[in-house]
């Protein structure tokens, strides 16, 4: 999904112009992004809501993630 305002979903992947340099992305009922940097981006639906973009969550430190049904690990 790519949030109310754009679509409800589309059955091709997307280009997410925010996001750049990224070199391991994981998805579930969320989705996480993790940049050459080291930043890691986090998207889609928690327990605190709905992210319809990426939002930098943590940075510089992150060498590697994961992503479950219901739970991310960094």
């Amino acid at each position: 999904g790519l949030g109310p305002n754009v679509g409800k979903c589309k059955s091709i992947p997307s280009k997410i112009q925010s996001l750049s340099n990224i070199v391991k992305i994981a998805c579930s009922h969320h989705s996480a992004a993790l940049s050459r940097t080291g930043e890691l981006y986090f998207w889609g639906t928690s327990i605190f809501g709905s992210l319809y973009e990426p939002k930098l969550v943590m940075g510089s430190d992150i060498v590697d993630m994961s992503i479950g049904g219901c739970f991310g690990i960094a």
